[in-house]
């Protein structure tokens, strides 16, 4: 956009096509501001008034917008009859989409704006991190390390909202988490609390203005359906290598290729997906979470992944394990249903002890442990039920 003096404004289309606007004159009589072998388009000055713009009052200008085809009859177009709004405080209210006109005729609206600051002009955890007792969320997590397979895994993690607190400083949620480990089949059960700062900031207007080493990124913030719900989804691809004055913006090991990363979030959801990746062959690393499933306020959308008994039933097994910390006997009950297989994993979620139980109580020895957290897994008649022990 230009200004070639007081009065006339000018547009550039990606193909470099002018739009020219002569908004401070009030022109009363119609007027082209763009015209090509098949159309043109006419403006003309309606009135200015008082209006409430994102619940804030301005003086407000407003335009009308014909459309015709090169004969002069009337296209029954978006744009026609469309009222371009400008105020005298929030300048641009209601125009139409420059970048692809006019392959694309677009109206667009304000919808949030900086100085003054109303309407949707920034991206906080309130926002995002909307929950309420009775949500489910469920991921699916990957991590995969190239030099270092040990650390590997493949995993669904479930995310139930039991509780909600709030002060006008932050947001609490109690979750109950289940987690279930391809591969291993390995379970794992208990209870998290997340805290959010209410208005700490993910983004704000521009959305798209990077710092530091981050010298580009690929933004795009719409609107996006959700089982009928539109929900608003930011998302951002990082470029760590790209032009900036330094030079080299990539500020990783030298030889090595930048990573990528990209984070999205959805309104009332949270991190909606994030990856990030090394794609350096002997040290690759990628890093994933996505969601697969979504239960809230009666929206539900995505498949649910069943991994098993539900939380509940799993519960009720009433495992007990001790002594726990131990040196070299670790004991158990479990009073509900005898007999079953003993899986024992060290933290890196590999199996290294499986042991046949026949009665309600029994015995495993435990002293070759390396001194450490341990992962204990109780399956028996399709149930099962994990909890943690340390060896000391």
């Amino acid at each position: 956009m230009e200004f070639a003096d007081a009065a006339q404004w000018k547009f550039f289309t990606n193909s470099q096509q002018s739009l020219v606007f002569q908004f401070s004159k009030n022109e009363t009589t119609p007027y082209v501001f763009y015209s090509d072998t098949l159309q043109y388009f006419t403006i003309f000055y309606l009135t200015t008034a008082l209006d409430s713009v994102l619940g804030q009052t301005d003086s407000v200008k407003s335009f009308r917008v014909n459309h015709y085809d090169i004969t002069g009859n009337i296209l029954n177009s978006p744009l026609n009859d469309f009222e371009i709004k400008i105020g005298k405080a929030f300048g641009l209210i209601q125009f139409l989409r420059i970048d692809r006109f006019p392959a694309v005729l677009e109206p667009v609206r304000l919808i949030g704006n900086m100085y003054p600051d109303a309407g949707l002009y920034r991206i906080t955890n309130e926002m995002i991190y909307n929950y309420k007792p009775g949500d489910k969320i469920q991921y699916f997590d990957v991590r995969f390390i190239n030099h270092a397979y040990e650390w590997n895994y493949e995993r669904y993690i479930m995310y139930h909202v039991l509780e909600k607190q709030s002060t006008p400083q932050q947001l609490s949620y109690t979750i109950a988490r289940n987690i279930f480990y391809l591969g291993s089949g390995l379970r794992e059960f208990d209870t998290i609390i997340l805290n959010y700062t209410r208005n700490e900031v993910i983004a704000q207007i521009p959305f798209d203005e990077m710092g530091g080493a981050i010298s580009l990124a690929r933004i795009d913030f719409t609107k996006t359906d959700f089982s009928g719900t539109g929900l608003w989804k930011y998302n951002i691809a990082y470029e760590y290598l790209s032009y900036c004055e330094s030079g080299d913006c990539w500020e990783g090991s030298p030889g090595s290729p930048p990573p990528d990363e990209v984070n999205t979030w959805v309104e009332g959801i949270g991190l909606f997906y994030y990856h990030w990746g090394s794609p350096f062959t002997s040290l690759a690393e990628t890093y994933r979470t996505y969601v697969v499933y979504i239960k809230k306020s009666g929206l539900s959308w995505g498949t649910e992944v069943y991994v098993g008994q539900d939380e509940m039933t799993l519960n009720q097994l009433q495992l007990k394990v001790f002594p726990n910390p131990t040196t070299t006997k670790l004991r158990f009950e479990n009073s509900l249903s005898p007999g079953g297989r003993l899986l024992i994993y060290d933290i890196t979620r590999k199996c290294i002890k499986s042991v046949n139980i026949e009665a309600e109580t029994a015995e495993v020895d435990v002293h070759d442990l390396k001194p450490g957290l341990y992962h204990l897994q109780l399956v028996n008649q399709n149930r099962a039920q994990t909890c943690k022990f340390s060896k000391q």
